[in-house]
């Protein structure tokens, strides 16, 4: 029974070994020389930036001032009216009457 299940055990023929020649390294074309012809009177640095070194650049700061509360609070609320559904029926309570229509509800 064994031998029906049994692969016939076949090799490969190892590869030959075969070194082929490299190609030639391509020749480097050495570029032209820039002349510096204009001399400056002080070398040009980069900037260094580190403890001691020069000043920092300005930066936008305005997303970590401590805002007054009133600022914060109509912010807040600007979002919040974004973002809430207000009913129609509640929502005509959300803005001051006029002269007009606050003496036509008084009478």
């Amino acid at each position: 029974l064994q031998a029906q299940w049994q692969r016939p055990c076949t090799t490969m023929a190892p590869k030959k070994q075969t070194k082929k020649p490299l190609p030639k390294a391509p020749l480097k074309k050495e570029p032209a020389k820039k002349e510096a012809t204009v001399e400056t009177l002080f070398e040009h640095r980069p900037k260094n930036f580190a403890i001691g070194g020069d000043v920092q650049p300005k930066r936008d700061l305005t997303r970590y001032v401590k805002w007054p509360k009133f600022v914060q609070v109509q912010r807040k609320k600007k979002i919040l009216l974004l973002r809430l559904k207000v009913p129609p029926s509640l929502n005509q309570f959300k803005t001051t009457a006029d002269k007009s229509v606050a003496a036509k509800m008084a009478t």
